[in-house]
């Protein structure tokens, strides 16, 4: 049976090879200006709010000395805590203006800090800055609630296969921001413990490549180890963690080396394994995480309702030496499985939907590219994108808490022709 597979994945490789020349048709739309190979359809104008709650640890197991129930805190006192969250200026499928993002730090309801300052230099960010803010020195706190708001266009996209398929390999270096996608990142190749085994990984990446992922293009390459996921992992589980008190805490991660041996796990784990299967064949490669309105529309008032609609998909780099260009693809590997676990033969020949092609990616609203700030700083219990450097020590007793919310971006004076066309547009592909 393990030599049959092998066979036929190995026939399947070498047809992916043929299937270069045969060409796959794509949709039409107006040019993404900077791409001519991803191009951007319908829009909207999104504006999301992230809220991290960080509580000192309540006990309350404890008696008075009459045998009455009483809680009792841990609290906190330090001398000043830096805390940060990311932010992302654009993806393949959305932009943000800088001014757009507002975020304030209090703490125990006194307003510490409301003015986050930039890092824009991050050396594995892949494109992405960090925020930080300053609280100050704490006296017995009990309780710090950062919140972030930022608004993004985000589009829908179209993938041109047919051109892709004709960038090579790059000759030279991948440019900066891309190369940084080959770098190694938190909960794709390791986590706070150690590094992952990623044998697994290796070893299927190179059964499915017959040990030459470069005999492709690029594109034909992301294509086909995108369906090979889709066809042998399964779907387990959603990935959340919560607290004690039933609210989202972050995210449970088994690391993408463990997904390639079970051959099964939840939404990002998949997500987590493609990415490291792309960069394992040599293909620059990040995680996007966003926030799905039409997700958390669904999910409302459902117990479900505390996690929303947030997901991650996967987006690769498409590098033209030609003139110098950077296309990142988006492909929704979560979706792509749910919604058809079984390619046709000739998958290969024929556009996928969620590879490059999305048509909810305008619902989608990105904010992170790693489960957790790409620095030195910590957060509790499971990765929740946020983390805090405390000098001169860590509260060590500390429950986090993680709430998301979007909405439409509110309109002021001209831009109320763009909203009701983005209105529209979004009614309209809702129908079809």
């Amino acid at each position: 049976m393990r030599s049959g597979n092998t066979a036929g994945r190995a026939t399947g490789w070498i047809a992916a090879l043929a299937g270069m020349a045969l060409g796959c048709s794509s949709g039409a739309a107006h040019a993404q200006e900077g791409s001519k190979y991803l191009t951007r359809g319908h829009s909207h104008d999104w504006t999301l709010t992230t809220t991290i709650d960080l509580r000192a640890y309540q006990d309350i197991r404890s008696r008075d000395s009459k045998g009455n129930r009483k809680v009792t805190f841990d609290t906190w006192t330090f001398e000043n805590a830096t805390v940060v969250f990311p932010f992302i200026p654009d993806t393949a499928s959305s932009e943000t203006v800088e001014s757009s993002y507002t975020g304030k730090v209090t703490l125990d309801d006194q307003l510490r800090d409301d003015t986050p300052e930039f890092i824009k230099r991050v050396d594995n960010g892949m494109g992405a800055w960090l925020a930080k803010w300053e609280v100050g020195p704490a006296d017995k706190a009990r309780e710090m609630e950062l919140e972030v708001s930022v608004s993004m266009t985000c589009y829908e996209t179209v993938f041109n296969e047919d051109a892709a398929k004709t960038v090579g390999w790059p000759q030279g270096a991948w440019p900066a921001e891309a190369a940084s996608a080959l770098l190694p990142q938190p909960f794709i190749d390791h986590d706070s413990s150690g590094p992952y085994d990623m044998e697994p990984v290796k070893k299927l990446v190179k059964e499915w490549t017959n040990g030459d992922p470069k005999k492709v293009p690029p594109m034909v390459l992301a294509k086909w180890v995108a369906g090979q996921v889709v066809q042998s992992v399964q779907v387990s589980g959603d990935g959340f963690s919560f607290d004690r008190t039933g609210l989202l805490e972050g995210l449970d991660l088994q690391g993408p080396g463990e997904t390639a041996r079970r051959k099964r796990g939840s939404p990002f784990d998949i997500a987590c394994f493609l990415v490291a299967a792309y960069r394992e064949a040599g293909l620059p490669a990040r995680l996007v995480i966003g926030f799905d309105k039409s997700e958390e529309e669904a999910t409302f008032l459902k117990k479900t309702d505390s996690k929303g609609g947030l997901l991650a998909w996967v987006e690769w780099c498409l590098y033209d030496e030609s003139d110098n260009s950077v296309t990142w693809v988006p492909v929704d590997i979560a979706e792509m499985r749910r919604t058809q676990s079984r390619l046709p033969k000739d998958f290969m020949n024929k556009p996928l939907k969620y590879f490059g092609t999305h048509e909810r990616l305008d619902d989608m609203m990105p904010f992170a590219f790693h489960f957790h700030p790409p620095t030195t700083v910590v957060s509790y219990g499971s990765p929740g994108f946020w983390g805090w450097l405390v000098f001169p020590e860590l509260p060590q007793n500390c429950s986090q808490s993680i709430s998301l919310r979007g909405a439409t971006t509110s309109t002021r004076g001209g831009n109320d022709a763009k909203q009701d066309r983005n209105n529209n547009s979004n009614n309209n592909r809702r129908g079809r």
